[in-house]
């Protein structure tokens, strides 16, 4: 049998027949986004497992869709064929459950709890907060209790209950705390507060990706390899029980050996005197230190060596300049550092410095998005506010318009509710979307899953405004906000929705449909992940994984060092009754931050050269993504990856031409396929093991 072709672009898919939006895809979408928010804490929290979400390749819809082919559709279709799920119905069903993937764990939830608890549990060993006020500037009304204890008898237990239960749990030693134990009544008052802001900054998210998505996928022809994966896995055509790929003979020659090594490393993590260990990571740190003494650290970057068949797998799928530019990013960022030690005469480039660089290539790249897209974007808004007479603008126009209700109620929430001056709850929300939008971009064209920004959005209003223009409770607020809307994770909305899109896309759904029962499953998911987390806290306790519990904490002691440079200018109550535009003003009094502002500088300047250069000379082969990753924890294990995979598809494009490339894509997505079912078979095995011992499984870091 002949290998199928790999999935093709939308121009180029003749559209199915059957219907999308169905009772099947619908009731098996919602069993999904309900299974992935009630479970996916316990994964995690008690099981301590690989998250089932965990990035933008979550592992959890992935996992269900595979058993949905692989089991329900050959299985259902000998009973009645009618049961099958097709592939225009599997595009809906993996869209409602990668976009309720934003909010069970890191996304959102994982930190929300304990970011509106854990201020209040540590803000008596913080004198700083008591001296400078700073959590007065919170609304009272976005937490539980408005975080007061009470005078009467009733209403302190209920303190007691909410508060300082919190970090340990309700219940003592042996006890289990039944489920309708949980707080959930003192929390709905403030949930009902926090609600209008999921709802107003997911919605925004959803229509500006619908926005983007014709400039990005038919005008500039992304890759979307994320999504590429993802058609591959849904397509079915013809009578066939299950998916196209499963047919194809190198498509199982990818998986298995795949497939076969990470079950020996699984093995291995269990019967470690028995099974040896096929090790995919070489750690050579100390051999660097040792053979550049003088450089101290500024060759860790290229310390790790890692195989990721996943990586190797994307790799293929995307443009080879793309892939060879996160190949060589940690060699540019031990070169540009080891080079800047030197000349300075032994100033490292510390974490900070390259998140300030970072920021700066964001801000770049943003314009140069804005600059490319500039005539699509100027006929879309300029069609927005007039009547839609061509019915193939109507979804980008009514995205506009949705997108500008949306982010409009997302600013009125910060003036109201969070009492933000109009003027920062402006930049901030734009700051917010804008660095999102780059973030996107970057998984939209390099497919890296386990992305993560590595700088803080506040960070950059601040460094670009100063303390005394942005105020005082604004800086609290922002600060504390930005651990509840996580511009920098990688459990992202946006990333999820575009994958989904792009999806639906490649198998001829419509999107706005999908994506409005989609977000549906959003809404479920988020009243269900409310019940999930409040009773698995309060039953177990918040932890002490200070990466979860800590955020809020760190942010309003940043926020308190501003005050206190405030106070200590003397610039406080000018800068609390200074409002609006008035505020530029205030500009001048931003002195300090000169060094940041050359290190952003300097990141801008590395995007737009490499630009240019892409511009100028067609065989310029560097992508500028390169320094929107540099210097993050991603880019230092991928590497390696991403530089073999650009190694490969030169030589199979160089030596066997167009057709052997596209001939062999099945064997790359067997190396993708094959680690996301060993990710999906720790996973099983862990609760299995759980559920027959009650002890906690072994793991492996495969991701």
């Amino acid at each position: 049998m002949s290998d199928p072709q790999a999935p093709k672009d939308a121009a180029a898919v003749p559209k199915p027949v059957e219907r999308a939006i169905t009772v099947k895809s619908v009731l098996f979408g919602l069993i999904g986004v309900m299974f992935i928010a009630l479970y996916a804490n316990f994964n995690s929290e008690i099981l301590k497992l690989s998250s089932i979400i965990g990035h933008q390749l979550p592992i959890g819809p992935f996992t269900i869709i595979l058993v949905l082919a692989t089991v329900w559709n050959p299985l259902a279709g000998r009973l009645w064929g009618r049961l099958r799920l097709g592939t225009r119905e599997f595009a809906v069903v993996l869209a409602m459950m990668m976009i309720s993937c934003w909010l069970p764990m890191g996304g959102f939830y994982q930190c929300f709890q304990r970011a509106v608890i854990t201020p209040w549990t540590v803000a008596s060993g913080k004198p700083d907060w008591t001296i400078y006020k700073t959590t007065t500037y919170l609304p009272a009304e976005m937490f539980p209790l408005k975080h007061e204890r009470g005078t009467t008898e009733a209403e302190k237990l209920a303190y007691e209950h909410v508060y300082e239960s919190f970090a340990q749990g309700i219940p003592h030693g042996d006890e289990k705390l039944g489920f309708t134990e949980a707080p959930y009544r003192e929390w709905l008052p403030a949930m009902a507060h926090w609600a209008p802001l999921v709802l107003f900054v997911s919605l925004a998210i959803v229509s500006l990706v619908l926005l983007v998505h014709r400039q990005w996928s038919h005008h500039e022809q992304l890759a979307y390899p994320l999504a590429t994966v993802a058609t591959a896995l849904i397509e079915r055509t013809g009578t066939r029980a299950t998916s196209d790929i499963f047919y194809s003979r190198l498509f199982w020659f990818g998986f298995a050996p795949v497939f076969a090594i990470h079950l020996v490393n699984y093995l291995h993590a269990w019967f470690p005197l028995y099974v040896p260990e096929i090790k995919l990571t070489t750690e050579l740190y100390g051999e660097f230190k040792e053979l550049f003494p003088s450089l101290k650290n500024s060759m860790t970057h290229v310390t790790s060596f890692k195989v990721s068949f996943l990586i190797i797998g994307i790799a293929y799928f995307i443009a080879s300049d793309i892939s060879l530019s996160l190949g060589v990013a940690s060699l540019f960022v031990s070169v540009f550092t080891a080079e800047f030690y030197l000349m300075s005469g032994g100033v490292p480039v510390g974490w900070g410095e390259m998140a300030h660089i970072r920021a700066g290539s964001y801000v770049a790249y943003a314009l140069l998005l804005l600059f490319t897209g500039r005539h699509y974007y100027w006929s879309v808004l300029s069609k927005a506010v007039r009547p839609v007479r061509d019915r193939e603008d109507a979804e980008p126009v009514w995205a506009a318009r949705i997108f500008a209700v949306s982010f409009a109620c997302f600013i009125g929430f910060l003036i109201t509710a969070l009492n933000l001056d109009w003027f920062i709850a402006l930049i901030y929300g734009g700051t917010v979307m804008l660095f999102m939008l780059v973030f996107t971009r970057i998984i939209c064209e390099t497919g890296l899953p386990f992305l993560s920004a590595g700088f803080d959005v506040v960070n950059v209003i601040t460094t670009l405004l100063g303390a005394p223009a942005v105020g005082p409770g604004a800086l609290v607020v922002i600060y504390y906000l930005a651990t509840i809307l996580r511009v920098d994770t990688t459990e992202g909305l946006m990333p999820y929705v575009a994958t989904s899109m792009k999806t639906a896309d490649n198998v001829g759904v419509s999107r706005p449909k999908m994506l409005t029962v989609a977000y549906i499953g959003l809404a479920i998911a988020f009243v269900l992940c409310f019940f999930s987390w409040t009773y698995g806290l309060y039953a177990k306790g918040s932890g002490n994984n200070m990466w979860v519990v800590g955020p809020s904490v760190w942010a309003l002691d940043n926020a308190t060092s501003k005050l206190a440079i405030l106070q200590d200018t003397d610039q406080m109550q000018v800068s609390a009754d200074t409002h609006g535009l008035a505020k530029l003003g205030l500009l001048a009094q931003n002195v300090g931050n000169g060094l940041i502002f050359k290190w952003m500088g300097l990141g801008a300047f590395f995007v737009l050269m490499f630009s240019l250069m892409r511009f100028r000379f067609a065989w310029w082969p560097l992508h500028p993504v390169a320094f929107l990753v540099w210097g993050t924890s991603t880019s230092r294990i991928s590497w390696f990856s991403f530089l073999i995979g650009w190694c490969v598809k030169e030589l199979i494009v160089r030596f066997g031409g167009g057709r052997s490339y596209q001939s062999l894509k099945p064997l790359f997505l067997g190396l993708i396929m094959g680690e996301i079912v060993a990710v999906a078979m720790v996973l099983v095995c862990g609760v299995l093991y759980y559920m027959a011992t009650g002890l906690i499984p072994k793991n492996t870091g495969i991701w």
